[in-house]
């Protein structure tokens, strides 16, 4: 993941997020907007047409009032219960047969009749026809009528008689249309006499759906319905069900617009407003998915707007991202170069400001490398040829100072053992103070050598299985007659350890370990030394009671050309090399050495190598001649 490829992905989703938001709260808002536009629009609507209903109603409410004032009605409804037509005569008194009485009754019928044709006219086409009662509810004057009519007109007419008022049934279905009765109390005096009904049918228009429609929406629905009825009309007239499923109008009726759930997932609103002085009911529905086209067209011209968007800005931050972090690129194989060695590349300055000022920066610091790194270069050169130099004349010193120290040692030995005549007591012990004065010199010469080499040389080791006990066994025999003269004890601990090393340094290690442990170590002291075995590495200790060493000299005791005892007056000999051979013999064999001092109670030094058992190893080809001289 480059900066490049990050920055553009980060854009792109930042770009994302933004038009995610900024499209969600739009189409959130649109879509709370149209809910809200939807419902007053449908409550609106319904209450336009329950008004318009309401207005008819009490228009014909106030013909049908003044239609019962009529003297015909009266008249008719008097003769028919056999009451007088006026004060002064009554005509079913005077008519003393039956044919007669039904003449009479025939020729009111016929009044009614024309008076009715009178009222209606060629334009209301929903009138079914008109209708007379008697109080007790005979009919005196209209067509026949269907069973469903008839309970309909008769449950009309008495309740009309029982309130004293124009009373309208309920919508109900007959011979496939949805029909009404109202039904108005006719009164002789304070008395009522008889009923006037008028049944009429619900008849729609096409305008009258068209205007409806486009007052409510589209795809909203219009339905009648009746209070305490579970019969609904369309608008056209026809039998339908329920818009609302098994709710009943009380979930609707005085709550304004009510959002349902068809059942199938398909939410709708619905709202509803009644017409009044009639029992009937305007109910507006319409579907959520109706509702919601324009949120859902708006969020689709979103998404199309987004998806244009995060497509632009994809290729503005892929190119701006590129732009900005090439010279970046640039800068990185500059330091690519740099670091493999090539101190020349120059980066151009381009870009941001930042980013050309990093180039310059780094354009600075190159060219200070590469001053310093010449500089450097020829320093080590002389360096190395000084630190060759040194190592030769170490090398010649070393072996130059042999020759003249072993005849001096060569002579000393023939002198004392009288070959030049004979020697006296205090020459004998001068020769002998000579003979160790040429084996300290031949140590110390031994020291140097074997640093010079090492340094100047790659150190080689072999790989091996050596026994610990073997070791242990030739260092006491080399440095027997040390201890003895000395006054030291050299206690040695059997082991059954091996080690995967180069026997020859291990040796070396052991002889340098000890005899340093014994030139720091009193008459009477002890020198200990014995091996322990920790996990995959095998631990040779030599621990002696000497002198010890200070705490503010130990982290440098390994260090070459270090003394514990560096003043000029110190009565032990050497260079101070041989931990510092010791060290590196043991780095090569994959070990490590390490040491604890207490002053004035002794040191004991630890050398940690692998272990054969752990670590099997094969034996290697001897090692170099110059190796081997060096011990």
């Amino acid at each position: 993941w480059t900066l490049a490829r990050r920055l553009s992905v980060l854009f792109v989703a930042l770009l994302t997020l933004v038009v995610a938001v900024i499209g969600a709260s739009a189409y959130v808002g649109v879509r709370e907007a149209a809910s809200v536009r939807s419902s007053e629009r449908l409550e609106s609507v319904a209450r336009e047409i329950a008004a318009g209903a309401s207005r008819g109603v009490v228009s014909r409410v106030n013909r049908m009032l003044a239609l019962a004032r009529d003297s015909t009605i009266r008249v008719a409804l008097r003769a028919a219960s056999g009451g007088q037509v006026d004060s002064r005569v009554n005509e079913f008194d005077a008519l003393g047969t039956v044919a007669e009485r039904n003449a009479a009754l025939h020729a009111h019928r016929e009044a009614l009749d024309s008076l009715f044709a009178r009222r209606r006219t060629a334009a209301d086409s929903t009138l079914l026809g008109w209708h007379v009662l008697s109080e007790a509810g005979t009919r005196l004057h209209g067509a026949p009528l269907a069973r469903r009519d008839s309970l309909e007109l008769a449950a009309t007419a008495a309740a009309a008689v029982r309130t004293d008022a124009v009373v309208h049934s309920a919508l109900y279905s007959s011979e496939s249309q949805i029909r009404l009765f109202a039904a108005a109390p006719v009164k002789d005096g304070d008395r009522i006499i008889g009923v006037i009904a008028v049944n009429r049918r619900i008849a729609g228009s096409d305008s009258l759906e068209g205007a409806i429609k486009r007052l409510s929406g589209q795809n909203a629905s219009v339905a009648f319905a009746s209070r305490g009825s579970e019969e609904w009309s369309s608008i056209r007239g026809q039998l339908t069900s329920s818009p609302l499923g098994e709710r009943g109008l009380d979930q609707l009726l005085d709550t304004g617009t009510v959002r349902f759930d068809d059942g199938d997932g398909e939410p709708f609103y619905a709202s509803s407003a009644a017409v009044t002085g009639a029992p009937w009911l305007i109910v507006l529905t319409e579907g959520e998915a109706s509702i919601m086209a324009r949120p859902r067209a708006l969020l689709n011209e979103l998404l199309m707007i987004a998806v244009t968007v995060l497509l632009l800005g994809t290729i503005g931050a892929w190119w701006l991202s590129r732009l900005e972090t090439r010279p970046l690129a640039e800068l990185r194989k500059a330091a690519d170069a740099m670091a493999s060695g090539d101190y020349t590349r120059v980066v151009i300055p381009k870009g941001a400001e930042e980013t050309a000022a990093l180039a310059e920066a780094f354009n600075t610091m190159s060219m200070r490398i590469s001053g310093v790194h010449a500089t450097l270069a020829a320093q080590n050169q002389e360096l190395m040829r000084a630190n060759e130099a040194k190592a030769r004349f170490l090398a010649i010193m070393s072996h130059e100072l042999r020759t003249p120290l072993n005849a001096i040692g060569g002579y000393a030995e023939l002198m004392a053992l009288g070959v030049h005549g004979p020697t006296s007591e205090e020459q004998r012990h001068a020769l002998e103070r000579i003979a160790r004065s040429k084996d300290q010199l031949l140590h110390l010469v031994s020291d140097i050598l074997s640093y010079a080499r090492l340094e100047a040389t790659p150190l080689a080791v072999a790989r091996e299985s050596v026994p610990v006990m073997a070791q242990f066994e030739s260092v006491r025999e080399t440095v027997a007659d040390q201890f003895a003269r000395k006054g030291v004890q050299l206690v040695v601990t059997p082991t059954d350890a091996t080690l995967c090393a180069d026997p020859v340094r291990v040796q070396q290690i052991l002889v340098n370990l000890v005899t340093n442990a014994l030139q720091f170590t009193l008459g009477g002291g002890r020198v200990d030394v014995y091996a322990e075995v920790e996990g995959d590495l095998t631990t040779l200790f030599v621990r002696d009671t000497g002198v010890g060493i200070e705490p503010d000299q130990q982290h440098t005791i390994f260090e070459p050309f270090v003394q514990v005892d560096n003043t000029l007056t110190r009565r032990s000999g050497g260079a101070g090399l041989g931990l510092a051979i010791v060290r590196q013999l043991a780095t090569a064999m994959g070990g490590e050495v390490r040491m604890e001092s207490t002053p004035g109670v002794g040191s004991t030094f630890a050398v940690s190598l692998p272990c054969a058992e752990l670590a099997p190893c094969e034996p290697t080809d001897e090692l170099p001649s110059f190796m081997a001289a060096s011990l």
